[in-house]
């Protein structure tokens, strides 16, 4: 099942290949082929999704390049620019596609937050400043 509201969403692919899939606002997942179970809330939000899977896009251009599975953009242009990484988390605006792509297991906290590099893997930072640990012990 899709549900569509505003024009030129779901462009490609037809229900049998992609499916489980909320597209709200103009071009938000315009590209998806072999999509599924994506949710997009903005213009233009997972618009390139392909067939990107189990991402969650909240705001104008959220995750618009993403072809990539378990990521969340929430916030103006959040991930805008991310495309195979996974498992990504990046809350804030104005993340300009620059500062992440392919990385996998990172979380972006803040305006603009940029991490070490556009490739980096199993990060964390904070509004434009990296933090050289971050933990949460488990306590039994």
């Amino acid at each position: 099942r899709q549900m569509c509201i505003r024009d030129r969403n779901f462009n490609g692919g037809s229900q049998s290949t992609y499916a489980s899939n909320c597209a709200f606002g103009r071009d938000s997942m315009r590209d998806a082929t072999t999509a599924s179970t994506n949710a997009a809330y903005g213009n233009g939000s997972l618009q390139s999704v392909g067939g990107g899977a189990s991402n969650a896009a909240f705001g104008h251009e959220s995750l618009k390049d993403c072809t990539g599975h378990y990521n969340t953009g929430v916030g103006r242009f959040a991930g805008k620019g991310l495309s195979t990484g996974q498992k990504n988390t990046i809350l804030g605006a104005w993340f300009t596609g620059t500062q992440l792509t392919t990385g996998i297991n990172n979380t972006l906290l803040g305006f603009n937050a940029t991490p070490t590099s556009i490739t980096v893997s199993n990060d964390v930072t904070t509004f434009r400043k990296k933090l050289n640990k971050f933990s949460i012990n488990y306590i039994t």
